[in-house]
C-alpha cells in the first residue's frame, strides 16, 4: 500500500465535500434571488387609483374621473358615491347618481343630467388609463356660476373604491 492509496479517498472525500456545499449554497442563492424577484415583480405591477373633479367652465361640465396612475392594471371591485351628509351609499350608474347630485345640488337646482359611463364588474383598469365616471352638465343661474356647483359637488360627495392588483393585493380608498 502506498501513500497515494492513502490520500487518495481523502481527497475524493474532500472534493465530495465541498461540491456539495457549492451546490447548496448556489441552490440557495437561486431561491433568495428568486424570492427577489418575485416581490420586484408585485411591486412593478402595482396599481394606484386616483380620482379627480374637473370644471369645464366653458361647457358648463363638471366630471368626476378616476385614473391609474400605478404600474400594473387595477381590478375595480367595488365603485360607489358616498352622500356626506347622510353616509348613504349610491352605485356609479344613471340612478344612483341622478338621485344623488340631485339631493345634493338642491330640489330647485335639477340643471344636473349626468351621464354615466358604467362599467362591469371585476373591470380592468390599464396602468396610466383614465376611465371617465360621469359628467354633469349644470346650467348656473345668474347668482351663481359652475364653480359653486362644483364646490358643492366636491364638498357633498365622496368617492369610494376597492380594487386589487393581478397579484390579489386588495386596496381600498375613499377619495384617492
Amino acid at each position: 500500500m502506498t501513500g497515494w492509496d492513502v490520500i487518495e479517498p481523502v481527497i475524493t472525500l474532500g472534493l465530495s465535500v465541498s461540491s456539495l456545499v457549492i451546490a447548496s449554497r448556489a441552490l440557495s442563492e437561486s431561491a433568495r434571488n428568486g424570492q427577489a424577484q418575485r416581490a420586484h415583480n408585485r411591486l412593478s405591477v402595482k396599481p394606484a387609483v386616483h380620482s379627480w373633479f374637473h370644471v369645464l367652465s366653458d361647457k358648463n361640465m363638471v366630471i368626476l374621473e378616476i385614473k391609474n396612475n400605478g404600474v400594473g392594471p387595477a381590478i375595480i371591485d367595488r365603485l360607489c358615491l358616498v352622500d356626506m351628509k347622510t353616509a348613504a351609499e349610491f352605485p356609479v350608474d344613471q340612478q344612483g347618481l341622478t338621485t344623488l347630485i340631485q339631493s345634493r345640488l338642491g330640489v330647485a337646482q335639477l340643471y344636473a343630467i349626468p351621464r354615466v359611463k358604467s362599467i362591469g364588474p371585476q373591470y380592468t383598469l390599464p396602468a396610466n388609463e383614465s376611465l371617465e365616471l360621469f359628467q354633469v352638465e349644470i346650467f348656473p343661474d345668474e347668482q351663481q356660476t359652475i364653480h359653486y356647483y362644483a364646490a358643492r359637488l366636491r364638498n357633498r360627495l365622496s368617492f369610494f373604491i376597492s380594487y386589487h392588483s393581478i397579484y390579489d393585493e386588495q386596496f381600498e380608498a375613499f377619495d384617492p
